[in-house]
């Protein structure tokens, strides 16, 4: 009796072996966009530590030009961070929904090659049973033939 192949499964071990890989990608993508996050939470942090500064400047006004001007640059340099670093976020994204995309495409692939693997294996069975009956068809009919020559 013949050995089921399946006849796309160089494809399908392939499909799955790309599978694990773009995982690999995504949880790196992931993890590069949670460092930008945690980046930009710092600097919100910042940014609300320099307004409670400025507050406490104002309200102990000692040389008040020096500290607004001070905290006012340190302002400036929060905002160009944190635009910057949306703009590295927004990168981020993209390239973790790209990695996404990907995945999600081969998995579909891999969930179709495995529903052919399934059908082609239940044509094979579906034949392993049509020649299990031929060959007992056969040996029955070659019994009913043996008996009725040895009858005569």
């Amino acid at each position: 009796m013949k050995k089921f192949v399946f006849t796309l499964q160089y494809v399908l071990d392939y499909s799955i072996a790309l599978e694990k890989t773009q995982k690999a990608e995504l949880r790196k993508a992931q993890e590069a966009l949670n460092k930008l996050l945690a980046r930009l939470e710092e600097l919100e942090e910042a940014y609300r530590q320099n307004c409670s500064s400025l507050t406490a400047a104002i309200e102990r006004g000692i040389n008040l030009p020096y500290e607004m001007s001070k905290h006012d640059d340190y302002f400036k340099y929060l905002r160009a961070a944190k635009a910057e670093l949306m703009k590295k976020i927004e990168v981020a994204e993209k390239e973790r929904d790209k990695c996404m995309e990907k995945l999600v495409s081969t998995m579909k692939r891999i969930k179709v090659y495995s529903k052919l693997r399934q059908e082609q294996y239940q044509a094979y069975l579906h034949e392993v049973k049509l020649e299990e009956e031929k060959e007992i068809g056969d040996i029955v009919s070659f019994n009913v033939i043996s008996e009725e020559a040895e009858t005569t």
